[in-house]
């Protein structure tokens, strides 16, 4: 399996583990924090990292596709490092 397609299905099957656990669209405003690592960038100042945007994308996906609505996402660095210094992000997702 392609590692893009792995990355894709890691964030599917943990979204919905999350959303296992709220009950469907019931018109409330509710929050999801994920906390995942983006790519290793050595020397690069900008660019799209491939492997956060994949996940990302795969969780609203998710979450757009059992009929919630998306109301705000909002991303920050984390001072946590992973492996090969790849940084560390939280994603606060504000849905209905």
């Amino acid at each position: 399996m392609p590692f893009k397609k792995q990355r894709e299905n890691t964030a599917k099957i943990e979204a919905e583990k999350a959303l296992d656990r709220i009950p469907t669209s019931d018109g409330r405003i509710h929050i999801m924090l994920f906390r995942s690592f983006g790519n290793t960038y050595r020397g690069m100042t900008f660019g799209p990292d491939p492997k956060y945007n994949d996940q990302m994308n795969a969780i609203l996906n998710e979450m757009q596709d059992r009929g919630l609505t998306i109301l705000d996402v909002k991303v920050m660095p984390s001072d946590e490092k992973g492996l090969g210094g790849a940084q560390q992000f939280i994603t606060l997702i504000t849905y209905k």
